[in-house]
């Protein structure tokens, strides 16, 4: 058993790309109590708990991230 203590600050993700398997991990780690902000140029839906941020993400990811911990791209463009 892992006697470690836990880190329960919530972490912020940006997630660019919400189509297919985006969505799915911005639903994971918002359901595991990430704060996540999705970004798709696509009008598509938002996973719940899931902020949409606007823009374009060929103007670079770290706008999009911004406050961010982690990004994750799920996006061809």
């Amino acid at each position: 058993m892992n006697s470690a203590p836990h880190d329960t600050h919530a972490r912020c993700v940006a997630v660019l790309g919400l189509g297919e398997a985006g969505s799915i991990f911005a639903a994971g780690l918002a359901a595991g109590g990430a704060g996540v902000r999705g970004f798709d140029p696509a009008d598509v839906g938002v996973p719940p708990g899931v902020t949409r941020r606007p823009g374009h993400v060929g103007r670079g990811a770290q706008r999009h991230g911004d406050g961010a911990e982690c990004t994750v791209r799920l996006s061809t463009i």
